[in-house]
């Protein structure tokens, strides 16, 4: 079973850029659809995450948890989920509809909400230089360059 219809995934790409999305519906499935359709709308993984980036703080300030140095947005993970999720659809077939892609994406590595400690230490993660900019990984180097 698909994670998402293509009407579910309209409907939650509408509610994150409207900002009429639940908070207990942006999960981390949501998070990573989100990504591979900015992506894919937007064409290459600086735009994407342009837009991701300014989404999610607009978002997290007016339905989820807000932006502070303990909480909210985190520069550092999403420019990992963005390379992430670019890196790992580049092996997919972009002729298949989007959430085929995604479902594949789910499936995979970008699938584990825990994927970033493979390459990055809880206590870097968890520090607030992460959250303000982009660290690179204390743990092991990123299969793919940035930007993705």
């Amino acid at each position: 079973m698909s994670a998402y219809t293509e009407p579910e995934l309209a409907a939650l790409i509408a509610g994150f850029c409207d900002r009429t999305l639940p908070i207990e519906a942006w999960t981390h499935q949501a998070h990573v659809a989100a990504a591979a359709w900015h992506l894919d709308e937007h064409g290459s993984a600086d735009a994407a995450l342009c837009l991701m980036r300014s989404r999610i703080i607009v978002y997290n300030a007016l339905r989820g948890p807000g932006n502070r140095i303990d909480g909210g947005y985190h520069e550092t993970l999403t420019l990992f989920w963005i390379g992430a999720v670019a890196h790992h659809r580049a092996a997919l077939d972009p002729t298949l509809p989007l959430v085929t892609r995604i479902d594949a994406l789910l499936a995979g590595p970008p699938g584990r909400a825990g994927y970033p400690r493979d390459f990055y230490s809880p206590a870097l993660l968890e520090s607030v230089a992460a959250r303000a900019r982009w660290l690179p990984p204390d743990r092991a180097p990123l299969p793919w360059a940035w930007p993705g």
